[in-house]
């Protein structure tokens, strides 16, 4: 089911990216479907459906496998209860995902690109300036930082944390 306009991709593995984004599991990547594929990308690896890669829970220290199975291939916490944790403090969907975002941004995102991938996620944020509130919380705590931009250039934020995004919620959540 796409819309008028929306465009369908396949990513390397063979499933569809991009086209219909609140029904997508990924909601971080557009040009692969997860982030197994991700990266199986990143290594420059041909896909395997039975590979598995070790990869650190966003909210603990433990490692697990990321499978390929569509089920598995976004996870980004070790268990229920991890994600729980982080998703039951105040606004925490909302955060996890605007820091996840930065955390595995490989050249900083702007407001604008948070007020845009807000749109395909399950919360709203009120156009750039709101984007722009949110990621000031996280400045301000030096999780993010500003990056040197041109004039006239929209500013940019990169990560700027030793903690994972789970963590960070945990860590600073009321």
């Amino acid at each position: 089911n796409t819309k008028e306009g929306d465009v369908m991709s396949k990513c390397f593995c063979g499933r569809d990216t991009g086209a219909d984004w609140k029904y997508s599991r990924n909601k971080f990547h557009t040009n692969v479907c997860s982030r197994y594929c991700q990266i199986t990308a990143d290594k420059n690896l041909a896909f395997k459906s039975q590979r598995t890669f070790p990869v650190e829970c966003y909210a603990c220290d433990n490692t697990f496998p990321l499978k390929s199975q569509y089920n598995h291939a976004n996870q980004r916490f070790c268990s229920g209860e991890c994600s729980r944790s982080v998703m039951k403090v105040k606004n925490g969907r909302k955060h996890y995902c605007i820091l996840t975002a930065f955390y595995e941004s490989r050249t900083g995102l702007t407001a604008e690109d948070i007020f845009e991938f807000s749109q395909r996620n399950t919360f709203n944020i009120k156009g750039p300036r709101g984007a722009a509130s949110a990621i000031r919380k996280w400045v301000i705590r030096g999780v993010l930082k500003p990056q040197e931009v041109g004039k006239g250039m929209a500013k940019s934020y990169v990560w700027n944390s030793d903690l994972k995004p789970g963590e960070v919620i945990l860590r600073y959540g009321k």
